[in-house]
């Protein structure tokens, strides 16, 4: 995910600016433990300020699979940050924007070689002029460190969404 960041980051400035045709940008990450988010929230934040136009395109929707967490899903995370316990399955989620796209899509996959594999068998049978995929071949590192208990930075994040 932090290697994808700054691909976000210029696609969310050229929407704002409008160099960019974006109608949606939706980032799907798969978690371990829901308190893993912390690491990313500052970032997560960081874009969704940047994406403060009339349109908002940036979206977020977090998988966790680690049970036990204090946050329900759902529960206070504004209409931008979907929460979802339980794997992704990558294979459906891309289905679903590939059902209800109009116009051009263009589906990224940065993840570990199963996910890429159920992506890539979703979009490459519909690739074309208006369907792209861009598989970033890069998987991420397995190594879960012991998660960050940061329930400030949790509670932040929630509220400055939820306040736009």
């Amino acid at each position: 995910m932090l290697r994808v960041l700054p691909y976000i980051r210029m696609l969310v400035q050229a929407s704002e600016q409008r160099r960019a045709m974006v109608r949606k940008l939706q980032i799907v990450w798969q978690m371990q433990d829901f308190d893993h988010q912390c690491w990313l929230s500052d970032w997560m934040q960081d874009l969704l300020d940047l994406d403060h136009g009339e349109f908002k395109i940036l979206e977020f929707r977090l998988y966790y699979l680690g049970k036990g967490t204090s946050v329900n899903p759902g529960d206070g995370f504004g209409e931008r940050i979907k929460l979802r316990q339980g794997p992704m399955v990558a294979r459906e989620v891309v289905q679903g924007h590939l059902s209800k796209r109009r116009g051009k899509l263009v589906v990224g996959v940065c993840a570990r070689q199963s996910i890429r594999q159920q992506v890539r068998d979703a979009v490459q049978p519909q690739t074309g002029a208006d369907i792209k995929l861009f598989d970033f071949d890069l998987e991420p590192c397995h190594t879960w460190a012991a998660p960050c208990r940061d329930n400030e930075a949790v509670t932040n994040l929630v509220q400055s969404d939820y306040q736009k």
